[in-house]
């Protein structure tokens, strides 16, 4: 959860956006950067009209309210997982994160071993 003491730390993940007119019809979603603000400030400074607004990003990992016994997860198409045939797919799980996300591939799809 972010406060407002996180933000005395120029260092972080940060959204930034344009800050439009009034309507809110210019505002543009710039990314999510890494870094000083400073150094992102002047990286993006030729893509604001007015100012450049930045939301620090909570990294923490949230916990869990209650067990769930299973969860479906997705990659975005750019992951390149999309077109994995189902061996494919385990290899790059046990790449990805080990013992714990092939076990949740194997509850969600077991099909794929």
């Amino acid at each position: 959860m972010i406060t407002s003491k996180d933000y005395k730390n120029p260092y972080g993940l940060w959204r930034v956006t344009t800050e439009g007119d009034c309507e809110g019809r210019s505002t543009k979603n710039l990314g999510i950067y890494q870094g000083y603000i400073d150094d992102i400030a002047f990286a993006l400074a030729d893509k604001c009209s007015y100012v450049l607004r930045f939301e620090k990003i909570c990294t923490d990992i949230p916990k869990p309210t209650k067990a769930i016994p299973k969860v479906a997860i997705s990659l975005d198409i750019k992951s390149g997982t999309w077109d994995l045939n189902s061996e494919e797919r385990v290899n790059f799980a046990i790449c990805f994160r080990g013992v714990i996300f092939v076990y949740l591939i194997v509850i969600l799809q077991p099909q794929l071993l």
